[in-house]
C-alpha cells in the first residue's frame, strides 16, 4: 500500500482488496492531525484574545483619563463663562441704573432750567463761540462757580443756569444770550 507524501495517508490500491482497516486508519490520522491543529490554532487565539483585550483596556483607560480630563477643562471653562455672565449681567444691572443725556440749548442771558427728566450727578456745560467757550462742570452739591458764583447748578430734574451776581459779574459763562451751549449730563 502506498502513502501521501505530506499525511502519510493509506492509499488503496485498484487491486486491494476492500477492507476497512486502511480507511479507518486514514481517518485516525486525520483526527489526530485536525485535534492537533486545532488545539494550537485555539491556543494562539487565545493568545491574541488575551492580547487584544489587555490592549483594549489599556486604549479604555486612556480614553477615560483623557475624557475626564476634557469633562474637568469643560466644567472649569464653564464654570469660568458662567462668572463672566453672570459679571457682565452684575455690570448691565448697575449700568441700568444710570443715565445720560447729551444735548445743546441757546442761552437766554437771564435765569433758565435745563429739563433732562432724571437729576444728573454731573454736568459738563461747553459754550459754541470764542466769546462764551468755557468748559463748566458741576457735580452734585459742587455747582460750577466763576468769582465764587454759581453759573452752572444741578437741581432736580436737571440742571440751572442762574443769572450772574452784581457788575462786573453780573453776566453768566453758560447762558449768554442767542450762544449755543452743548452739555453732557451723567446720573
Amino acid at each position: 500500500m502506498q502513502q501521501t507524501k505530506t499525511y502519510k495517508l493509506d492509499l488503496i490500491e485498484p487491486s486491494d482488496t476492500f477492507s476497512a482497516d486502511p480507511l479507518n486508519g486514514n481517518a485516525q490520522k486525520l483526527e489526530t492531525a485536525l485535534t492537533g491543529a486545532r488545539s494550537d490554532l485555539e491556543s494562539a487565539l487565545a493568545g491574541v484574545k488575551s492580547g487584544l483585550e489587555s490592549s483594549l483596556a489599556g486604549t479604555k483607560s486612556g480614553l477615560e483619563a483623557a475624557l475626564a480630563g476634557v469633562q474637568t477643562s469643560l466644567d472649569w471653562n464653564t464654570a469660568s463663562l458662567s462668572d463672566r455672565i453672570t459679571a457682565l449681567g452684575d455690570r448691565a444691572t448697575a449700568l441700568e441704573g444710570h443715565k445720560i443725556a447729551a444735548g445743546a440749548y441757546t442761552g437766554n442771558g437771564n435765569q433758565q432750567t435745563i429739563s433732562l427728566g432724571f437729576t444728573p450727578i454731573a454736568v459738563l456745560v461747553i459754550g459754541q463761540s470764542l466769546i462764551s467757550n468755557t468748559p463748566g462742570l458741576a457735580v452734585t452739591d459742587s455747582p460750577a462757580l466763576y468769582y465764587g458764583i454759581p453759573h452752572l447748578v444741578i437741581v432736580p430734574g436737571g440742571f440751572s443756569l442762574p443769572k450772574g451776581g452784581e457788575p462786573p459779574f453780573d453776566g453768566n459763562l453758560y447762558n449768554s444770550s442767542n450762544f449755543v451751549y452743548h452739555y453732557l449730563a451723567l446720573s
